[in-house]
């Protein structure tokens, strides 16, 4: 199960910035959350849940396609956001290996948000997790997934719309991880979680995203490039000076590679747009500063350099009078005129996950929401 980086939002704060630079200056929330999905009342099984940050693109045939799910992929599809209907046909069948090696990075992976020109060739990045608790005792005696996971980052990519995934064969798929090889009970470690997919065209079509280790020392967030989408291996992660770190596979290399320069004060960072209002690149996630848990975003010219997290709404207080668990920020702007939304306006929705607790006690994992809240950013 993917270890939510849970709080979330819902109470506006003001924020200042450079007036000549357009920084941001407010944010406020334009209108009631809307339930997009409801896990109990529309999944298609117990697994059908969101579990990552909400991505969209727009395909060939005109249709917009919504992400947010599980490890079994499914999608909602419609002429617009506002109107997507949830498939419960799977787009990724016998995509998940479940392999119990850890040197194949091919247990299960989630879909990140990937990037298009045409609406049918679409490339994507992907959340890897090896859990050896599921798996033969020898790869954890514990059985406690604290101490057996282990994460990398992948690769995968539709050539017909979104309609099937697929992914080169294992290990061939594999992007990014730490150099440090699975050791059973003493794992907790890996790189996770990389953003969507956004391309800078000023600097020559380069494509980006974030991503973070973990469980590491740095931990934290870390930029990565390239311009070869369909090549795995091609993806390089600033070093502090250029973009020059490349990911090894510690499996089937014998040089330490060491660790991507980390960005400092960055937390988990789920989204990535730029802000054609703001001239700015916007990164959304969960954190908690001066004790106020929320929403939280970071802004940047570059890519490479961020302004510190500042609160975009604070965690409201649910029917049981404590703070919702929420998860997985993102900002989508329904009129972005990129085919991947990319892009945001002054106005955009926040989509997030919200955990609904059971008689006020506890917190079931299969009964979720996919909500979104229009707000005002700038």
């Amino acid at each position: 199960m993917r270890r939510a980086i849970v709080l979330a939002l819902l109470t506006l704060m003001l924020v200042a910035g450079s007036t000549a630079a357009r920084a941001a200056q407010e944010t406020r929330v334009l209108g009631p959350p809307e339930i997009v999905f409801d896990s109990i009342r529309d999944g298609c099984e117990r697994t059908d849940i969101p579990d990552i940050a909400a991505r969209a693109f727009r395909d060939y045939k005109g249709r917009v396609q919504l992400y947010a799910g599980h490890i079994d992929w499914r999608r909602f599809v419609g002429p617009d956001l506002n109107h997507v209907t949830h498939e419960c046909r799977l787009v990724n069948p016998g995509f998940n290996g479940h392999n119990p090696d850890p040197s194949m990075f091919n247990d299960v992976a989630w879909y990140s948000g990937g990037y298009t020109t045409n609406g049918r060739d679409i490339y994507t990045l992907t959340h890897i997790e090896y859990h050896g608790e599921e798996h033969a005792e020898r790869w954890c005696r514990t059985r406690n997934n604290g101490l057996c996971w282990y994460d990398a980052v992948g690769f995968a990519e539709s050539h017909d719309g979104g309609d099937t995934w697929t992914h080169p064969a294992a290990p061939a798929h594999l992007v990014a991880a730490v150099p440090r090889r699975y050791v059973p009970d003493q794992a907790g470690f890996g790189m996770y979680s990389p953003t969507n997919i956004v391309r800078v065209a000023r600097q020559r079509f380069y494509y980006y995203a974030l991503v973070h280790q973990v469980g590491v020392t740095p931990s934290g967030a870390c930029v990565i490039r390239t311009r070869t989408l369909t090549d795995p291996t091609s993806w390089r992660a600033w070093d502090g000076k250029a973009f020059a770190h490349r990911f090894l596979d510690p499996y089937r290399s014998n040089v330490y590679a060491g660790l991507c320069e980390t960005i400092p004060g960055l937390g988990i960072i789920d989204g990535l747009v730029f802000s054609t209002y703001l001239h700015r690149w916007i990164g959304t996630g969960m954190d908690t500063r001066d004790g106020k848990p929320g929403a939280y975003y970071t802004t940047s010219k570059d890519l490479v350099h961020w302004s510190p997290m500042t609160l975009l709404m604070e965690t409201p207080r649910g029917t049981c009078g404590d703070p919702d668990r929420m998860a997985y920020p993102s900002l989508i702007d329904p009129n972005s005129a990129s085919r991947t939304f990319q892009t945001i306006g002054h106005t955009a929705y926040l989509y997030y996950t919200r955990w609904n607790p059971v008689n006020c006690v506890t917190t079931d994992e299969y009964n979720r929401e996919l909500v979104r809240v229009p707000v005002e950013v700038g």
